[in-house]
């Protein structure tokens, strides 16, 4: 029997309530379709605030204190599933952003495209309406020769390190309209969805399994302010126009330099807002996965999962809480694969789609490392009733509870009246949270950790 071919696609900065639900207000017939043919998991939490933190939990079906794959380190093991497709016969496709993680994880594929990164200080990815999109289209082209096969696409559209496309892509300026949505963020996820459409059209989906889904949420500021804290739209217009005038060996210094002020600049802005601003529109501000904002509410954590497709036999929205870690084991039930030798945390989802009964696992999150050498982050623990979260150092510095079933906005901190149920979650927290990867000696490219920093600095993170 021929083995089903798998498209899997992650949106970056793709936020749950923006896919599906009474908050979206874009235009999706595309996504809206395959939902409506599909089974689509409204609870799907991933397992940390940054992108290779969490892709790295995509790819290996573990929490990054399991399988040691953060920011910086171990980024050899998200090949794990890959690998395993491989031997079952799969040919490997990609198009990916050109950095560190995806650099590894396609080393071996078949067929790859890296999308390079944007002239500093705009937008630093190609964009879908900037060639991506063609690209992506080509590259179903040539894949159709191959069967089996999969094809990891990331789309990096709704990443607003600076400014979303819209603005800036000709192509893209046809969903300005109000009509596709409230603010860019949603006017660009309609637009999304019109190269959903297109690839679509290039597969057969009675023989293609298809997985939509993102790495992590993203804040989407109120549209007074219409962007987060660290962008200072005078500061980046002068970056630009010393960008153009000066010599590339100058670019490092003017790089730096430029971080350097817009760090002066931030926490004045910041005391500045807040004397205007609520508490609600101030959050909409932070900036998802930084020391600015240590904060794992649902709007960084809750991302969509979409199975349709081969494999699906009926249609169905689950509110049931699941985790990003499930979505491979999930795969290779709906494909008939054989299990990977490797014991993995993440568990198939596949009675869940067939509407049988199946147990609801706690979700692990934590912040992402920003810095190889320091492992100060937040950690945490969610469940379907509420959400717990404290500094990895002790339980009694950044503690959060939330009660998701009467606050599900996370705008009543509950730690400090409730005692004891800060006590249950910590207790379940530590059950779960065992046998955490050991880097003591771990000796890792130290070039590759500096040049991680440096990214991490300009895309406003550190």
């Amino acid at each position: 029997m021929l083995k089903p071919n798998i498209l899997i696609i992650i949106i970056d900065g793709f936020r749950a309530d923006k896919c599906h639900g009474p908050n979206k207000t874009s235009i999706t017939p595309n996504l809206d379709s395959l939902i409506s043919n599909g089974v689509y998991f409204n609870q799907a939490v991933s397992s940390s605030d940054g992108t290779r933190t969490c892709v790295g939990s995509i790819f290996t079906a573990d929490y990054p204190f399991k399988s040691g794959l953060n920011t910086f380190y171990n980024h050899k093991k998200s090949t794990r599933y890959f690998d395993h497709l491989k031997k079952q016969g799969y040919s490997l496709f990609a198009t990916a952003p050109d950095v560190d993680l995806w650099q590894t994880l396609t080393k071996n594929f078949d067929g790859t495209d890296l999308i390079t990164k944007r002239l500093w200080p705009l937008q630093p990815y190609e964009y879908l309406f900037g060639g991506t999109g063609k690209k992506i289209l080509k590259r179903l082209e040539h894949i159709s020769k191959f069967q089996p096969w999969i094809y990891y696409v990331h789309i990096m559209d709704l990443h607003k390190g600076v400014d979303f496309p819209l603005h800036f892509e000709k192509a893209a300026e046809n969903f300005k309209n109000e009509k596709f949505g409230t603010n860019d963020y949603e006017k660009m996820v309609s637009g999304i969805d019109y190269w959903i459409g297109e690839i679509l059209k290039k597969i057969d989906l009675a023989k293609t399994l298809v997985i939509i889904t993102s790495d992590h949420g993203d804040f989407i500021p109120i549209s007074s302010i219409d962007h987060e804290l660290t962008y200072i739209p005078s500061l980046v217009k002068v970056g630009q126009k010393i960008k153009k005038s000066t010599p590339k060996s100058f670019h490092p210094l003017g790089e730096s330099t430029f971080v350097k002020i817009r760090d002066f600049i931030v926490p004045i802005r910041k005391s500045l807002l807040k004397t205007k601003l609520s508490e609600e529109d101030m959050r909409t501000l932070n900036v998802r996965g930084s020391k600015i904002s240590w904060e794992l509410y649902d709007e960084v954590v809750l991302t969509p999962l979409l199975f349709s497709g081969y494999g699906i036999k009926s249609s169905r929205v689950i509110n049931q809480q699941v985790r990003q870690i499930d979505i491979f084991p999930t795969i290779v039930s709906i494909t008939g694969l054989p299990e990977i030798k490797e014991q993995v945390e993440g568990k198939s989802l596949l009675p869940a789609i067939n509407n049988e009964k199946m147990n609801e696992e706690p979700a692990l999150i934590e912040n992402q490392v920003l810095d190889p050498h320091d492992d100060n982050i937040v950690i945490g623990i969610r469940t379907a009733k509420y959400k717990y979260f404290r500094d990895r150092s002790g339980k009694n510095n950044k503690t959060r509870l939330f009660d998701l079933e009467n606050d599900p906005h996370e705008a009543n901190n509950i730690a400090n009246e409730k005692p004891n149920l800060v006590e249950q979650m910590e207790n379940l927290l530590v059950k779960h949270r065992k046998n955490e990867y050991n880097f003591e000696g771990y000796s890792d490219d130290e070039k590759m950790n500096l040049k991680i920093k440096d990214e991490l600095k300009k895309m406003g993170y550190i």
